[in-house]
């Protein structure tokens, strides 16, 4: 598997443990750093970030890999079809597709699965930004939003380290279905994924997941006749 090195200019707020994580993964790597001493330490890190944290967020990142673009685009159109009758719980969702190059840029964005207009994609052009190396990722600012809150800003600090693995496994040539769901509907939208690679799902600071849901109701007020 080929290995894409993390970005060693990221910015991000508060990176002083984002830069622990990656020398102690660097270390895992090169074998100073057994595997239980690594997990262990990325534990207490993250422990550390996330102490401020309370509570179960209400939003849940999910993101399937798949082969293909044109693999990813099919599970995405019968994902939209099953949005209209049994799934209502996905506030934003995309296919985002890495050319071998690995610039990456969001290649279907189906309002049948997020009711929303296909112009509009907060959320996922807020967690491209964070899950790739800015310099990487077309059409977007690098970074969290310019009008986050102080809690969103935390959050993005506290999920960087994640969403970057999480975009890690999306390698050159490959495609992936990136949604926010409904913490409480996650099972149910997994469920109905069909032909992936890799699924994996991380729960969004309660700090993003905020902002995020405000966003998807300030659309939906600003939408009503």
């Amino acid at each position: 598997m080929t290995h894409i090195p993390s970005d060693p200019e990221r910015d991000t707020p508060g990176s002083d443990w984002y830069r622990e994580l990656e020398h102690l993964a660097l270390r895992h790597e090169m074998g100073e750093v057994s595997d239980d001493e690594f997990a262990r330490e990325k534990a207490r890190i993250l422990r550390e970030v996330n102490r401020p944290h309370l509570g179960a967020s209400p939003l849940q990142l999910i993101v399937a890999t798949y082969a293909t673009e044109t693999d990813a685009r099919s599970a995405f159109d019968q994902l939209g079809m099953l949005n209209q009758d049994v799934i209502a719980g996905i506030v934003d969702a995309a296919v985002l597709a890495r050319e071998r190059s690995g610039v990456v840029r969001v290649a279907a964005y189906g309002s049948s699965v997020t009711s929303k207009s296909g112009e509009h994609r907060p959320a996922i052009g807020t967690i491209a930004r964070v899950m790739f190396p800015p310099s990487l990722v077309s059409g977007v600012e690098p970074g969290p939003p310019r009008d986050s809150s102080v809690d969103a800003l935390r959050g993005w600090q506290a999920d960087a380290y994640d969403l970057r693995a999480m975009g890690n496994r999306v390698l050159p040539g490959e495609a992936a279905i990136i949604a926010v769901v409904h913490s409480q509907e996650a099972d149910e939208v997994v469920s109905h994924l069909q032909s992936y690679m890799i699924c994996t799902r991380h729960m969004l600071h309660p700090g993003i997941a905020n902002a995020m849901l405000g966003e998807a109701t300030d659309d939906h007020d600003a939408d009503a006749p």
